[in-house]
């Protein structure tokens, strides 16, 4: 077997990489990988060293997203007091080796491999080689980010890894035939909260428009990328991504992409806010949302209710909304879910002390989760199927 760390996705053949990977998750295919290392690759510290495994006959048999960090911003595992504890110590936390998507805390998978492979060897066989160029190249840690809970179980049997929770949201599509159908299922007060909230939308004179991919237009992603810049420029930071990327994006993937835009009735034909969306065949990820004005509850509508009725006429089983804002989404029934960070590192006594930090923190983690799942607004118990 062959351990390669490339310079580039560009080194990987796209129809190996998509074909091991054997996923739908648009995250993870070749083409969104290699745009996100052209347009916001180094320049945000994302430097890429994706890992391929071939066999004695030249076959690639595994591939693995991986990234050299100097930083960590962009990842939403916030290991900020891990970096803290390097620095008081005297050592460097940075660099350190990621594999993830960046700007994208999606669950999707983390490495591919052929049909029939020894899954479990061939984790060991990178493990192993990426703990040499950790040793080599000065890296202090190497951390995957949101596998999917079907990975766990072969990173647990693996060893010498720390797993580590955290709480994200979802709406989960219960065979629902329509918007009123999931309503049926909300506690009274709640059902007619939301109606108020979408009432005040709509007699605002505002209405949500779900544009595929391939059918926006380069004027409109002008639009959507001005409230995508100031999005971030209320919170004092600049944005990632260039225009370019989503404009790429959208050609070379646009079954992919959707996006929720509002018109203003009394201003026909302007844009007043826009929510970037991602898909596949069973799920609805939100990205990337921004307004040119503050309206009530228009958030609300064009990220949580718009979303969900496309979910339902479109017969996708689940809404990932992401992580974090657990004050908004909980109560409109977004479901808290576990997912999971992993995490390796080079310095035995900073992994001891790290394991045991994982452990105190996932208790709280865990009963948080479910504390939130027990504030959920259904009438009935696994109504929106919370962990």
């Amino acid at each position: 077997m062959r351990v390669r760390f490339h310079n580039s996705y560009a080194d990987i053949d796209p129809s190996v990489w998509d074909r091991l990977i054997d996923s739908e998750c648009p995250f993870t295919r070749h083409a969104f990988l290699l745009l996100m290392e052209r347009h916001a690759g180094e320049s945000h510290s994302w430097r890429s060293m994706p890992l391929s495994i071939s066999d004695a006959d030249g076959e690639t048999v595994w591939v693995m997203p991986l990234y050299a960090r100097e930083d960590s911003f962009g990842e939403y595992v916030f290991d900020y007091l891990w970096a803290n504890a390097y620095h008081r110590a005297g050592l460097p936390y940075y660099p350190k080796l990621i594999s993830a998507v960046p700007f994208s805390p999606i669950e999707s998978p983390r490495w591919g491999a052929a049909p029939g492979a020894d899954v479990q060897a061939l984790l060991e066989l990178s493990r192993r080689a990426i703990a040499e160029r950790a040793a080599d190249g000065g890296y202090s840690s190497w951390h995957i980010l949101y596998p999917p809970e079907r990975a766990l179980g072969e990173l647990r049997t693996a060893g010498g890894f720390a797993l580590r929770p955290q709480c994200r949201f979802a709406w989960d599509n219960r065979g629902y035939g329509s918007f009123d159908d999931w309503l049926g299922e909300m506690q009274a007060r709640k059902r007619k909260s939301v109606r108020r909230e979408r009432r005040i939308v709509r007699d605002a004179g505002l209405r949500v428009e779900a544009l595929p991919g391939g059918d926006v237009t380069p004027w409109q992603w002008r639009e959507f990328y001005a409230m995508y810049q100031s999005s971030y420029l209320k919170r004092g930071m600049y944005p990632y991504l260039p225009l370019q990327f989503f404009e790429e994006m959208a050609e070379a993937m646009p079954e992919s992409v959707v996006l929720f835009r509002v018109d203003d009735a009394e201003r026909p034909g302007e844009c007043l806010a826009a929510s970037l969306c991602l898909r596949d065949g069973e799920q609805l990820y939100g990205r990337y949302w921004g307004c040119l004005r503050e309206v009530d509850c228009l958030h609300f509508e064009v990220c949580y209710y718009a979303t969900v009725e496309y979910c339902i006429a479109e017969g996708l089983v689940r809404f990932d909304s992401g992580v974090q804002g657990e004050h908004t989404k909980v109560p409109r029934g977004f479901a808290p879910h576990l997912a999971h960070s992993v995490h390796w590192f080079a310095h035995p006594e900073f992994a001891r002390a790290v394991g045991e930090f994982i452990q105190r923190e996932a208790r709280h983690v865990k009963a948080h989760c479910g504390a939130l799942a027990q504030a959920l607004p259904y009438r009935r118990s696994g109504a929106a199927g919370a962990d």
